[in-house]
Order: C-alpha cells, then sequence, then structure tokens
C-alpha cells in the first residue's frame, strides 16, 4: 500500500492449497489493496482533523483560563500548567528575562529539582538561552545527549524538548520549556506549531500582568525616593502593629527628617533637594534591616518601621543609620553636600497603640531632636 511514494504497509491475499493466480485476481486485489490504502488514509485523516480539534478546544479553554489572570506570580506557574497539561508533558520550566543583567531567570517548574527555580542562565546559553538569542523554538529529540545542555539538567534524564521564546512584538518576556522522560515519546512540528499558538496568547497574558504589576507598584511607590509611600507605608505598618500585639512582640518606630532641607531648595533649586531626597532614601534604605519598612512620609520625612526591635535595638540602628548619613557626603552638581537628619524613635515592649498614634509620638520625638541643635536622635517616652 502505497501514497504519494511512502509506503504504508502490506496486504496479502493467499490461499491454504497451492494456487496460481489469475490476472483478473491479481488486479482484484491491486484495486482491494488501493481500497483499503484510500480508506485507512480517510481514516488518519479523521483522526488528526478530530485531534487538531481536541488539540484547539483545549487551547481555547486554556487561553479563557489564563487570560484573566493578573497576578504574575500566579499566572506563571498556571501558564506553565496548562502548556504542560496542553501538550500532554511530564513536566516542564518558565524563565524570565532579568531587566538588570540581560539573561534568564528560572521562576518556575514543574517535574524538575526544587533547586533548579532562581538558576541564571545566560545569553545564548543552552536551550532556553538559544531560544532567547535566536528568538525561535528550540526542538530538541534527546535533551540527555545534546552537546550543548546546562550543567543543571546533567543528571536529569530529559528526552524531547521543546523551548519557545515568549514574546511582545520583538520583544522577548521570558522562555517556555516542557519535555518528556520516556524515551518512546516524541514531540513533533505539529506540536510545536500548536505550543506556539499558546504562546502567543501567554506573551499576552504575561504582558498584561507585568503592566498590572508595575501600575500596582506606581500606586505603592513615591516617585521620587523609591520608598513606599505613605498609603502603602501605613498598610504595612498598620499590619505590622496588629501581629506585634497578637504575639507580644516589641515594636518601634523612626521618624526622620533632613536638617536644613528648605536651604538646600532655596539655594540649589527643586531638582537639586529631588536628588538629595533620593540620595538620602539610598542611604536608609542600603543600611536598615531587611525585615524594616521604610516609607516618605511626606517632603523631606521618613518612617521606619521595626518589627521585633526593642528600645536598645532601635537606638543602636537608628544612631549609626545618622553617624552613617553625616559621613555620606552627596555630590549634586559640582556642590559637595553634608546631609544630616535629626531622628525621633519610639518603642512599645507589647500592647502598641494604633499605628497612627505612634507615629505621632515618633514626630514628637523628632520634633525635639530638631529643637535640641538637629542631627541628633531622641526617644519618645510612653511610661509617662
Amino acid at each position: 500500500m502505497v501514497s504519494k511514494g511512502t509506503k504504508l504497509g502490506l496486504v496479502i491475499f493467499s490461499f491454504n492449497a497451492p494456487h496460481t493466480f489469475t490476472s483478473e485476481e491479481i488486479s482484484f486485489c491491486q484495486q482491494s489493496a488501493s481500497q483499503i490504502t484510500l480508506s485507512i488514509l480517510k481514516t488518519s485523516a479523521l483522526e488528526s482533523a478530530r485531534r487538531k480539534s481536541d488539540e484547539l478546544s483545549a487551547l481555547r479553554a486554556t487561553i479563557a483560563d489564563i487570560t484573566s489572570e493578573l497576578e504574575l506570580s500566579k499566572l506563571l506557574l498556571t501558564l506553565l500548567e496548562r502548556a504542560i497539561r496542553l501538550m500532554k508533558a511530564d513536566g516542564g520550566d518558565f524563565c524570565m528575562i532579568d531587566e538588570e543583567n540581560g539573561d534568564l531567570k528560572a521562576v518556575a517548574s514543574v517535574n524538575l529539582d526544587k533547586n533548579y527555580i532562581g538558576t541564571r542562565i545566560r545569553f545564548g546559553e543552552g536551550a532556553s538561552g538559544k531560544a532567547f538569542a535566536t528568538k525561535q523554538a528550540v526542538l530538541i529529540e534527546d535533551y540527555s545527549s545534546w552537546p550543548e545542555r546546562l550543567d543543571a539538567f546533567r543528571q536529569t534524564k530529559l528526552r524531547s524538548v521543546i523551548i519557545l521564546p515568549l514574546m511582545i512584538g520583538d520583544r522577548v518576556l521570558g522562555t517556555l520549556g516542557i519535555f518528556h522522560f520516556d524515551p518512546e515519546k516524541q514531540f513533533s512540528m505539529d506540536d510545536q506549531h500548536l505550543l506556539s499558538l499558546f504562546a502567543q496568547h501567554a506573551s499576552i497574558a504575561m504582558e498584561n500582568a507585568l503592566l498590572f504589576e508595575k501600575v500596582q507598584q506606581m500606586a505603592r511607590i513615591d516617585e521620587v525616593t523609591g520608598l513606599l509611600n505613605r498609603r502603602a507605608f501605613k498598610e504595612i505598618g498598620e499590619y505590622e502593629v496588629k501581629r506585634a500585639k497578637r504575639l507580644g512582640h516589641p515594636i518601634s518606630l523612626a521618624m526622620i527628617d533632613i536638617d536644613n532641607f528648605k536651604h538646600i531648595n532655596d539655594t540649589f533649586g527643586h531638582n537639586a533637594g529631588d536628588q538629595v531626597l533620593k540620595e538620602t532614601a539610598r542611604i536608609l534604605r542600603e543600611n536598615i534591616r531587611n525585615i524594616d519598612i521604610i516609607g516618605r512620609f511626606g517632603g523631606d520625612e521618613a518612617t521606619i518601621l521595626m518589627s521585633e526591635a526593642n528600645d536598645q535595638n532601635a537606638i543602636v540602628g537608628m544612631e549609626r543609620l545618622r553617624e552613617f548619613l553625616e559621613r555620606s557626603p552627596i555630590q549634586i552638581g559640582n556642590e559637595i553636600l553634608h546631609i544630616t537628619a535629626s531622628i525621633g524613635v519610639v518603642t512599645y515592649l507589647e500592647k502598641p497603640p494604633d499605628l497612627d498614634e505612634i507615629i505621632k509620638q515618633a514626630d514628637s520625638a523628632m520634633y525635639l531632636a530638631k529643637g535640641e541643635g538637629k542631627n541628633c536622635l531622641r526617644i519618645y517616652d510612653n511610661k509617662i
């Protein structure tokens, strides 16, 4: 049985006893073989059409599912799980572009070593890096013997692999990879095409989530200093105060005000003032604990909430911060400015009042520091 030069198989006609086929019988056998070939082709075409219809139906359902998700962390894992299910694969990984250094970072995976999350992949490195560099799909029959495989996968017996770049226009957002462990399973070009359709919609969903995240962040971040704005600081701060009250943990808050900031604005202009605010915020942010919460409270004031910090911890930490700021000159154009700050601190070892009251008390201590010569730290006595 032959179709367009391709051999499909054989049909054998036989007798139990010795027999010489007549020309009519041979002609009949040939016609029968042709009919059987045609039936096989029709059945195969129907199965293929049915399979494609099922795949497209699954794709449509998947697209409807992912386009409604705007939280990026949830979306990435959802995209990966849906792609694996759509392709009936054994697992996969999801990498995103790190905008700061331009390489890929693994952010989600299924059926891979948990230590793989966070792995960085350079431009052109491995299958994902190659898809990133070429902006083309990468289809590998046996990844376990592929000479360019990543060290992270040396002990993992990946077989058939497809990696696709996720793109908006000409910009790569990340890569999506799926794989089989079973050497008997192979991804086809049809599979690649179906996954490419999925990737197009996944890229749009990612772009929407990234834009949503950026808008959310902009609504919470002060545009001059990069610190939390007052609203965001209060949201997080209120949660931390309630947590301290519930668990019986100490909590401290500092109000920090740049000394003579009006003079800086009047002398050098508001652009210079913004630069001082930005640089001061950087110094503060880089010299507090990772668990501390810092925000711009308004004008030239910053607030720092220190969870689980008693009075001694808070005083030592804020005094060190004041001294570090004093020793860190800030260059504005051709001018070198030496910035100092007045700091007010309040601590509750237990049963703190609400956040607004704590802020008012720290503010009162800060004004006391201003009145006593500036560039110093004062503590609010809440035991009176």
